[in-house]
């Protein structure tokens, strides 16, 4: 499984979705963690048509929506296990090693009181 995580700072940008397509094209990612996306919820449907057979899951459910996950739906199984406004927390299945690894994507947030919910994972 190759993954990355990237603060894309803005995703709406059709330049912003090329760069993210080149980089999985290029190091044949499984898995994205994205980071300040700054999509508005009506527009997601039509920003993730990048990346067609993937599958994704967004944090629009916290304030501040800054997280989304991808991933390769004919290789892997992701189960969000954890979700809080600074991180999503999940357990991805490769499908052809029967194998599970678990990962967090954190946003970083600027302030201490923000950073509070780090450590209940």
């Amino acid at each position: 499984m190759n993954a990355a995580f990237w603060n894309v700072r803005g995703l709406n940008r059709r330049d912003h979705q090329v760069a993210v397509k080149e980089l999985v094209n290029e190091f044949r990612l499984n898995f994205l963690g994205l980071l300040e996306t700054r999509v508005s919820a009506v527009n997601v449907l039509r920003v993730q048509t990048f990346l067609p057979r993937w599958s994704w899951f967004t944090d629009y459910d916290m304030p501040g929506n800054r997280i989304w996950i991808a991933w390769d739906d004919d290789l892997l199984d992701v189960d969000v296990l954890n979700l809080d406004v600074q991180f999503i927390h999940c357990r991805i299945s490769i499908r052809c090693a029967h194998l599970s690894v678990l990962a967090t994507v954190v946003y970083g947030a600027n302030d201490t009181v923000s950073r509070r919910g780090y450590g209940r994972v």
